[in-house]
C-alpha cells in the first residue's frame, strides 16, 4: 500500500552542498527563524553554524523555524550531530528544540561518530518538529557505554534520542525516510531506522519510510545488557502514535546480551506506555541473535497496552 520511495540526485552534483573537513561555518542564517522567513540551511556552511551553535554554544532555538535549501552530502571524517549530550546526567546537554522542514531535501554521504545520542539530529527537545528530510547515507555510531550503566547508546538515522522534558510534550515528525546502513556498536543498543530513543515525551509520526538496513553490535562483555531495534524507533519510555509508516529495512544484532526487543515498526514500547499504529506495515525480515533471549515481532518486539489499526506485516 505504502507508494514507493524514489530517492532521486541532482545531474549536476555542483547542487549538492558537500561538508567535509575543511568547511568553514557562515558568519550568520539568511532569515528571521519565523514559520512565514524561517532561517535558511542552503549551504554546508550553514549546517556547520547550526551544528557548532546547538552542539557546541548550547542554542536550542526554542520553537523557532529552519528550512534546508540543499542537499547535502556529508564527507567530514567525523559527524558532530544537530543536538548534543553525555551519559553522566550531566547539566550540559544541548537539545536542538526548533521546527525543521527538510524542503524535500537529501543528506546523504557517511555520517561517522561516536556519541551517545547519534543521527542527522543527535538530541532534541520540547517544540522539536521535523518534516520532508531524506537521509540517505551510511550511518556509523561507535559509542560503547560503560558496563556499570543502565544507559544506551541511541542511535537513528534522522534523530538519536528525544528528551522533551516537559512529559506530555508531542514531537511531530512527518514524512521522513530513509535509506542507507545504520550501525550501533555500545554496550546498551537503542537503534532505530528513524528515531533510536523516546526518553521523555510523545511521538507522532505520519509517513514516514524506512528503507535503511540496521544492525546492533555489543561491545560489552556483561550478559545483562540488552538490545532494542525497531525499524522506525527502537525504544519509546512515551507515547508512540504512527500512522501510514513503513518499514523495508531489515535488521539483525549480534551480541552476548541474553536480551533482544526487535520489532518490524518498534522494538519496546516500556510497560505502562501506550502505543498506536494505523495503516503502518512492516515488509522486511528481523532477525534476532542466535544466542540471545529474544523478543520479537513483526510490527512490535514488546509492548502491554496500545492500539492496532489496519497494519500489515
Amino acid at each position: 500500500r505504502t507508494e514507493t520511495l524514489v530517492l532521486t540526485r541532482l545531474a549536476d552534483d555542483a547542487a549538492v552542498s558537500v561538508f567535509d573537513n575543511s568547511t568553514q561555518a557562515s558568519t550568520s542564517f539568511s532569515g528571521s527563524g519565523t514559520q512565514t522567513n524561517p532561517y535558511l540551511i542552503a549551504s554546508a556552511g550553514d549546517l556547520k553554524l547550526l551544528v557548532r551553535q546547538v552542539s557546541e554554544q548550547g542554542l536550542s532555538y526554542s520553537g523557532q523555524y529552519f528550512k534546508l535549501t540543499t542537499d547535502l552530502r556529508i564527507e567530514a571524517d567525523t559527524w558532530t550531530p544537530i543536538g548534543t549530550g553525555n551519559d553522566d546526567w550531566a547539566e550540559d546537554d544541548y537539545p536542538f528544540c526548533a521546527h525543521f522542514d527538510g524542503n524535500g531535501h537529501t543528506v546523504s554521504g557517511v555520517l561517522n561518530g561516536s556519541t551517545i545520542y547519534f543521527g542527522m539530529f543527535g538530541l532534541v527537545g520540547e517544540n522539536f518538529s521535523v518534516t520532508n528530510l531524506h537521509i540517505a547515507a551510511q550511518i556509523n555510531n561507535n559509542y560503547k557505554t560503560g558496563e556499570s550503566t543502565t544507559r544506551a547508546a541511541s542511535t537513528g538515522a534522522l534523530i538519536g534520542s528525544i528528551w522533551a522534558n516537559k512529559s506530555n510534550s508531542t514531537i511531530y515528525i512527518q514524512d521522513c525516510t530513509f535509506s542507507g546502513t545504520l550501525s550501533s556498536a555500545g554496550g546498551y543498543n537503542y537503534a532505530g531506522g528513524l528515531v533510536g530513543n523516546l526518553a521523555i515525551g510523545n511521538i507522532n509520526m505520519t509517513g514516514c519510510i524506512n528503507r535503511g538496513k540496521l544492525s546492533a553490535t555489543n561491545n560489552s562483555s556483561s550478559s545483562s545488557i540488552n538490545q532494542n531495534l525497531g525499524g522506525l524507533v527502537g525504544y519509546a519510555q512515551g507515547m508512540v502514535s504512527l500512522s501510514d509508516c513503513a518499514n523495508y529495512g531489515s535488521f539483525s544484532t549480534t551480541n552476548n546480551s541474553e536480551i533482544v526487543y526487535a520489532g518490524g515498526l518498534l522494538g519496546q514500547v516500556t510497560t505502562g506506555v501506550v502505543c498506536q499504529l494505523r495503516n503502518t506495515d512492516n515488509y522486511a525480515d528481523v532477525y534476532p541473535a542466535a544466542n540471545s533471549k529474544a523478543t520479537v515481532g513483526g510490527l512490535v518486539g514488546r509492548a502491554d497496552l496500545g492500539q492496532l489499526h489496519t497494519s500489515i506485516n
